[in-house]
């Protein structure tokens, strides 16, 4: 959960970068604006509401995401509002790998993602060893789904 929070609180963090950089970025061009300290205030403000909002959906989204793997089919559930059920069969799947960004990498996880020619599902913040053995898994059922054919 913890890469869910630090994923969010990031973007949050990326957005209220980019107001600020605009606000000043009109100032500067000459139109009329608040004073230096009021586009600080605003943006300390904006930026501690954003970043409360963005854990808890964080802690949402993590509650309500679960993968399934079953002899036919792979399905992942995601949403707390609006809940998705995604099911892909493994004559479907193009390939599966695994992923590990410099987030991921920190708390040492990794994310397996399931492709198909259409999208593709992510298993994310697995430990190595289970990523590992989820690859391998979803890998022969694939096999044995494209033989079955």
């Amino acid at each position: 959960m913890n890469v869910w929070i630090v994923r969010s609180v990031i973007g949050c963090t990326i957005g209220v970068l980019i107001v600020v950089a605009v606000v000043i970025a009109g100032i500067l061009a000459g139109l009329p604006g608040p004073p230096a300290w009021v586009i600080a205030v605003v943006a300390i403000v904006l930026w501690a509401l954003l970043v409360a909002i963005c854990v808890l959906i964080a802690k949402y989204r993590y509650r309500f995401t679960s993968y399934r793997i079953d002899r036919n089919v792979f399905s992942v559930q995601t949403g707390f509002i609006f809940r998705t059920l995604t099911v892909v069969p493994y004559t479907r799947v193009q390939h599966v790998e695994t992923e590990q960004g410099p987030i991921l990498r920190h708390f040492g996880l990794v994310k397996v993602a399931v492709s198909t020619a259409v999208d593709s599902h992510v298993i994310a913040g697995l430990e190595p060893e289970l990523a590992r053995k989820t690859l391998d898994q979803l890998a022969e059922l694939v096999r044995l789904a494209k033989e079955d054919l």
